[in-house]
């Protein structure tokens, strides 16, 4: 196993780089294509919408670097326990994550920095934190679970950007969506497979509803400069706020 090396790519790192099981070279079968178009085509956007998008990314990127950190761990702690019966799903898992961090990386190059980009990076490391203080692992991956589809909701928004559908970026989002909506079914398996009960931890679910918003609503006016209806959105990933 080896932590994840994207070659001369700067890196913007939220958290420690994650163990990781998946083959040198061996990425979801969008991804060459993907970052081949993305190296080679001039990306258009005007001032605002990189502006907003610099300061979006950056919190898709910490909780791609969450994840990987999460499945990095739980794949060692599985095989050290001689319970190899779903580590393939969570490698599976793992792979798309370092393809979402790595096009993320390359996205996050082409933007400029914001002026307050410790502050974007801090609030992102909390939220994130916050769930990895789960009592079992169990009810972690509860947590991860629900979260994957609520990014999942966020990726099928900004897929319909003002961008339009066919912009490169778009089309990234477009697979993280569906990456991540794949992602809901492995964790749910997961959990089975570890003993639990995917339907309980109702009470974690709405924290990080509300802990998820309110991290979104930071950077309210981003996605309304991308066309990006921000009320209907967090409608969808908690139906309490208004």
């Amino acid at each position: 196993m080896t932590s994840n090396n994207f070659g001369n790519i700067k890196q913007y790192r939220c958290f420690t780089p994650a163990i990781n099981a998946v083959p040198e070279g061996d990425y979801p079968a969008w991804f060459i294509p993907w970052s081949t178009q993305f190296e080679m085509e001039k990306c258009i956007l005007d001032d605002a919408q990189k502006n907003a998008l610099s300061r979006l990314v950056p919190l898709l990127l910490c909780g791609e670097q969450s994840a990987q950190f999460v499945f990095g761990e739980e794949i060692v702690r599985i095989e050290q326990d001689d319970f190899k019966l779903c580590s393939a799903d969570l490698i599976t898992i793992q792979k798309d994550e370092n393809a979402h961090e790595e096009a993320l990386q390359m996205l996050v190059s082409f933007l400029p920095t914001p002026k307050d980009a410790l502050k974007i990076k801090r609030k992102a490391q909390l939220f994130y934190t916050k769930i990895g203080q789960a009592t079992s692992v169990v009810e972690h991956f509860a947590t991860i679970r629900s979260l994957d589809g609520y990014v999942a909701l966020i990726m099928t928004a900004m897929s319909r950007s003002n961008l339009g559908a066919s912009h490169i970026i778009s089309q990234l989002f477009s697979f993280i969506k569906h990456d991540e909506s794949r992602h809901v079914s492995l964790a749910r398996k997961h959990i089975i497979l570890l003993g639990g009960d995917p339907s309980i931890n109702q009470d974690n679910i709405n924290v990080l509803r509300k802990n998820l918003v309110n991290l979104l609503k930071t950077e309210q006016a981003s996605f309304e400069v991308l066309g990006v209806d921000s009320r209907k959105l967090f409608s969808q990933i908690d139906p309490q706020n208004t």
